[in-house]
């Protein structure tokens, strides 16, 4: 299974440059499992806002909750079998 539309609305957050490239940094390391139902919980925040953004989300990751929380599993784990090392902030 490939990772679907890396770059898509549904997988962008903001992240501060230590965070993201720092010696401790994200870099290619994908974000600890527990970050993904931030991504969940973040995501269903703009659905239910109805926030220009929850159309692009819905169509890209699924008409219902339970269909885009498994998207995001399905993707987290298709990265993981790619990349095989997680990342957790230190706070």
């Amino acid at each position: 299974h490939e990772v679907s539309n890396i770059n898509g609305v549904w997988n962008l957050v903001l992240a501060c440059r230590c965070c993201n490239r720092g010696v401790e940094g994200k870099s290619a390391r994908i974000p600890d499992l527990r970050l993904l139902q931030r991504l969940h919980t973040r995501n269903e925040y703009f659905i239910q806002s109805k926030l220009p953004l929850h159309e692009t989300i819905v169509l890209q990751t699924g008409q219902r909750p339970e269909a885009r929380k498994s998207f995001l599993q399905r993707n987290w784990q298709a990265a993981l079998d790619k990349l095989f090392h997680t990342w957790k902030p230190h706070a």
